[in-house]
């Protein structure tokens, strides 16, 4: 093979390197979820836990992704449709004499594609119900298009120190800043969607984990917000059940009211979630006795 032979990379190369880059970005957010988010990570995994936690990871790098590539895409469809206007110098840029990627394709390649963009942000800001999904996304997609063209500026300015410096500082400083506006947002709707975290709930704990409940509110000062219980158990009302499903523990938060908020790790075993949908409950459900049916009375039949 000589020099100058095109070499052609192997069929799936970048599809294989697509999924990494999706694993990977994933992994960042499950470990910056549980350790900067609700600072608490699983333990006692089993190999289905494995399994589902790897789940969890390729679901939340594929969700990231998306709402940042869409995001990115939007902002850079949009400049290059601004850049078509005479208010924002489309004459002069035409008159160049190499004319920039915005001017040689067509307008509505720009459109169509910004409508997608903008599309894809809708739809999972309305799936994960979270409206500020899509700012996030778009707001992530200027950072990567500021890191971008600060590379492309080091490349074209080598010479000027002061430039190299600016591009220094900005590449230094935006990229970990790429996964923050979208990751408080993704993190709450994506562990919501996949039942590993509930807000406003009831959960029905064993006599154990009852126990520990009243420990931790009587370590924040505030009585527990039980709704029954018996010898083996309670129903007690908590504000957000922040990791269950995968791993031996559960990790609850109750957030009382002129009270600092508390957390406490209970067996998984032990806990049962009661969720509604949508809302969520307010406060503890009481429980009601079962409405006790009129008396009919049967004639009797007479011969």
């Amino acid at each position: 093979m000589t020099s100058g032979e095109y070499h052609r990379p192997p069929a799936g190369a970048g599809l294989l390197r697509a999924f990494a880059a999706t694993f990977a970005c994933g992994g960042v957010l499950t470990a910056g979820y549980c350790t900067l988010a609700i600072g608490f990570f699983p333990s006692g995994l089993t190999a289905g836990d494995l399994l589902l936690l790897l789940g969890v990871t390729l679901a939340f790098g594929t969700v990231h992704l998306a709402v940042c590539l869409a995001g990115y895409g939007a902002v850079v469809h949009s400049i290059g449709l601004l850049l078509r206007l005479p208010a924002f110098g489309a004459r002069n840029l035409r008159d160049a004499p190499e004319p920039p990627v915005a001017q040689r394709t067509p307008a509505v390649f720009d459109a169509v594609l910004l409508l997608a963009c903008a599309v894809l942000l809708a739809v999972a800001a309305q799936a994960f119900g979270n409206a500020r999904l899509a700012g996030a996304g778009l707001l992530t997609g200027a950072l990567l298009h500021l890191t971008r063209s600060a590379w492309s500026a080091r490349r074209q300015l080598e010479r000027a120190p002061e430039v190299l410096a600016i591009c220094a500082i900005v590449t230094a400083v935006l990229p970990p800043l790429l996964f923050w506006p979208s990751f408080k947002c993704e993190a709450e709707a994506v562990m919501r969607r996949i039942s590993l975290r509930s807000e406003n709930v009831v959960i029905r704990v064993a006599q154990d984990s009852r126990e520990v409940l009243e420990a931790a509110a009587a370590a924040a000062g505030v009585a527990l917000a039980e709704c029954s219980g018996d010898g083996e158990g309670a129903s007690v009302f908590v504000d957000s059940v922040l990791w269950h499903g995968i791993g031996e523990r559960t990790w609850v938060e109750m957030r009382p009211e002129a009270a600092v908020p508390v957390r406490a790790e209970l067996r998984r075993e032990d806990v049962f979630v009661v969720s509604r949908p949508g809302a969520g409950f307010r406060s503890c459900v009481p429980a009601q006795e079962p409405a006790s049916s009129p008396a009919v009375a049967i004639p009797r039949l007479t011969i």
